[in-house]
């Protein structure tokens, strides 16, 4: 019986010795600094030639709603303070960082933005904290044997291609139409004890439709300026998945905002809790 015991003990403490050699967190950040190619900066940087420059900065507490397939039903909720900072470039840096309000997740992101429509360049790393007591059995007895770990996931994504003819595609005009396409390239780390690094691509066709009319954008808060058209996008993957986007193009201080997303078995709202202008 004593025996038993110690070997169930001894396990348990084998099990805590590896998953604490493990890495507990994750930076997207190695050796390589991803940059935007060349090409792309041109393209991305000559879309703001006619672009309204109505602001510098703009911040927003959001609550978002997650209806997952492979939760049965059951809508989580994730919460997220952004920053928006727009560069002397006329591109916007976009700083968020938010949780789970249903465990113990969490992740944080820095972001490279053609007005908030299309992501040029962002790292992302979200944490996951995870306990569990489990009962291991030796003989007749059940022992409990608790293990805490955590699981971080780390990702890096840029546009290694852009192509439009849409010249206003960061002042759009109502009622107009237009089509962008991207090329996108990603790293993916996760960390832990069984963490591993792939990398993926994607290449993506975007249709999109601007409302007729401006719409006040108090009706998404309160606290917000000014006017705001409805954008709603369509992308096709090559792969054949498709994607459907909702955006409200804020006309000061000229940013898209998503308003909905979804895509596969997941579709995701956004509601806007607080605004903060910075003039």
């Amino acid at each position: 019986m004593n025996s038993a015991i110690g070997q169930a003990l001894r396990f348990c403490v084998f099990a805590l010795i590896l998953l604490s050699l493990a890495p507990l967190s994750y930076s997207a950040e190695s050796d390589e600094v991803w940059l935007l190619q060349p090409i792309v900066q041109e393209r991305a940087t000559g879309l703001l030639k006619a672009y309204k420059k109505t602001g510098n900065s703009l911040k927003l507490f959001e609550i978002q709603e997650i209806n997952n397939a492979g939760n049965f039903g059951k809508i989580i909720y994730y919460e997220l303070q952004t920053s928006f900072s727009r560069q002397e470039s006329g591109l916007w840096a976009i700083v968020g960082a938010g949780n789970f309000t249903s465990g113990a997740a969490a992740g944080f992101s820095q972001t490279l933005s053609l007005c908030g429509l299309i992501t040029l360049l962002t790292t992302t790393n979200s944490a996951t904290k995870l306990e569990t007591n489990t009962p291991i059995p030796f003989g007749k007895l059940f022992l409990p044997c608790g293990i805490r770990t955590s699981i971080g996931v780390g990702t890096r994504v840029r546009v290694a291609d852009l192509r439009t003819d849409y010249e206003d595609i960061c002042s759009p005009i109502p009622g107009t139409k237009f089509t962008y396409h991207i090329e996108n390239e990603a790293q993916v780390k996760t960390t832990g004890l069984f963490g591993r690094s792939t990398q993926v691509s994607a290449k993506i066709d975007v249709l999109c439709q601007v409302s007729s009319s401006v719409v006040q954008a108090k009706e998404i808060n309160p606290g917000m300026r000014g006017d705001y058209l409805l954008v709603s996008c369509e992308g096709t993957a090559h792969s054949g998945q498709k994607s459907k986007t909702d955006y409200a193009f804020l006309i000061e201080p000229g940013v898209y905002l998503i308003l909905s997303t979804g895509g596969g078995a997941q579709t995701t709202k956004v509601q806007y809790k607080t605004v903060d202008y910075s003039d």
